[in-house]
């Protein structure tokens, strides 16, 4: 018989769990609505570089992709490295930290008159969170597999952009920092 902790744990197990599952859902039914009108394309409410309409892209860019091609690229890590993060319950810190420091890193100093989209910059502070908890538990081997995932993400092909990866990655590290200061379960 499961005792009711048991109980507990699972359920919140799948809810973490339908946690990304919702947020990978909502990426493509909002990538569908945008391909189904192309001349209401949402692509221009992306990171517009130190314009004040471009600060809107902050919040709205990893929402944003420019092609099915460009999300299903987004989707596989987003899911694999976003439910590794949900199982320690820091999911939703991780996400507004990686998200928010990626789009304003991205917003000061990406080249003018670019559009920046996409989930790369939460699929980045992901890798930046389980790579900084990994250094802070001393489990190198994880470390080296960790920079190994940076080393290929960096190597992201042109079009990508590296001011969100590297931001990204920037606000997972700090959001493992400020967890492991805090004293908070990471």
């Amino acid at each position: 018989m499961l005792s009711s902790l048991k109980i507990c744990r699972m359920s919140k197990l799948r809810l973490r769990s339908l946690s990304i599952l919702g947020l990978v859902i909502f990426l493509w039914t909002t990538e569908i609505v945008d391909q189904s009108t192309p001349q209401q394309s949402f692509d221009r409410y992306g990171i517009a570089p130190r314009q004040l309409i471009g600060l809107r892209g902050v919040v709205l860019a990893p929402f944003l992709h420019g092609g099915l091609g460009h999300l299903l690229r987004n989707t596989v890590p987003l899911l694999g490295l976003g439910w590794l993060v949900t199982q320690k319950g820091q999911w939703l810190t991780v996400s507004l930290w990686a998200g928010l420091v990626a789009g304003i890193g991205t917003w000061l100093l990406a080249d003018g008159g670019s559009i920046h989209i996409g989930a790369s910059g939460l699929v980045a502070g992901y890798l930046g969170y389980l790579l900084g908890r990994s250094v802070q538990d001393k489990r190198w081997p994880q470390v080296g597999g960790w920079l190994l995932l940076v080393c290929i993400l960096v190597a992201e092909g042109p079009g990508a952009s590296w001011h969100s990866h590297l931001f990204g990655l920037v606000g997972g590290g700090v959001a493992a920092c400020r967890m492991w200061r805090s004293g908070e379960e990471i």
